[in-house]
């Protein structure tokens, strides 16, 4: 039932956009502009940008001794997506992606592991670059309620979340959790699994130098997809600088972080939107370089995910109980 009225949510705010905009047929025209080679060209700076987040997923992997091919971790990757995109949000992508990387031979724990350091580390960088965004388009134009209130939520998620992670990785918090907290519990099977994964979690405190390289990669992978959304924008003849098209980005990535909406849809469209009416494009054209980009994602993520269901021998969602993982 959550997961039908996340995607009425989208289905609505989308379909409002096109409502508030020149209507369906204004947006099938300016589609039809895009140009055979803007649409290859942005294709494949999609494509690397799945390729680079997959490969620094990999690297934290690798640095607590999980072994996994680039291209194995990219259908993992990019599968755990596609059916992340049809399952409710309590079971979502990454419990997808962990029973993947399970089949693999990899530890649970590990990977698990990995993707909490990956979530909180990107929700910093992310944060950080929709403040950024925020600033930049200040210079511009006035900030409206929305955009000005999205500065204040990135500055609190980006300060919240770094002291969070710090917080994670010390080790009075994890006595306090474990020693206090659950001390009546601790002989558990849950509690016991708990502090198994928060032992292999805290031991990426000991591996600064991948955790430094990993934000790197995270900017990387977000300035390439977002450069994608502006190759778009050129391949339609819509005048947007690549600046103002990395800055909706920044702030639409952001907001789709939010769980309204299955998978950021609807939201993305609306705050990306928001950001480019201010430096002049209309909301239809914006709208039109949002949903372009959206289906290119899902596009790229195709290929991947069939190879993978070719290779384990089932389209069907991965089970635990297929799962097999290293002792």
């Amino acid at each position: 039932m959550r997961y039908l009225f996340r995607l009425a949510i989208a289905i609505v705010l989308i379909g409002v956009l096109v409502w508030l905009g020149d209507g369906v047929a204004a947006h099938w025209e300016i589609m039809t502009r895009l140009s055979i080679h803007a649409l290859v060209l942005a294709m494949l700076a999609i494509t690397a940008g799945r390729t680079v987040m997959a490969y620094k997923w990999l690297r934290l992997l690798r640095c607590r001794g999980a072994a996994m091919s680039l291209r194995t971790a990219t259908q993992v990757y990019c599968a755990a997506n596609v059916w992340g995109l049809f399952l409710p949000a309590t079971i979502g992508a990454d419990a997808v992606r962990t029973v993947c990387a399970s089949r693999e031979g990899l530890n649970g724990h590990t990977v698990v592991a990995s993707m909490l350091v990956e979530r909180g580390i990107g929700f910093i960088i992310s944060s950080l670059l929709c403040l950024l965004a925020v600033l930049y388009l200040a210079t511009i134009a006035p900030l409206g309620t929305t955009l000005y209130f999205t500065g204040w939520f990135a500055a609190a998620m980006l300060a919240g979340v770094m002291l969070a992670l710090w917080l994670s990785f010390t080790e009075s918090i994890y006595n306090f959790l474990h020693d206090t907290v659950l001390r009546r519990v601790s002989g558990s099977k849950p509690a016991r699994l708990l502090r198994e994964l928060h032992d292999a979690y805290r031991e990426y405190a000991h591996h600064r130098r991948e955790l430094a390289i990993f934000s790197v990669l995270t900017v990387v992978e977000a300035v390439v997809t977002a450069a994608a959304f502006w190759i778009l924008a050129v391949g339609l003849e819509i005048e947007a600088s690549l600046a103002a098209v990395l800055a909706a980005m920044f702030l639409a990535n952001l907001a789709a972080r939010i769980p309204l909406s299955v998978g950021g849809f609807g939201v993305f469209e609306a705050m990306f939107v928001l950001a480019l009416m201010l430096v002049g494009v209309t909301s239809t054209e914006a709208l039109s370089i949002a949903l372009l980009g959206q289906i290119l994602k899902i596009l790229s993520w195709l290929p991947w995910w069939f190879s993978y269901t070719l290779n384990a021998g089932s389209f069907s969602v991965p089970g635990r109980d297929t799962a097999t993982e290293k002792p």
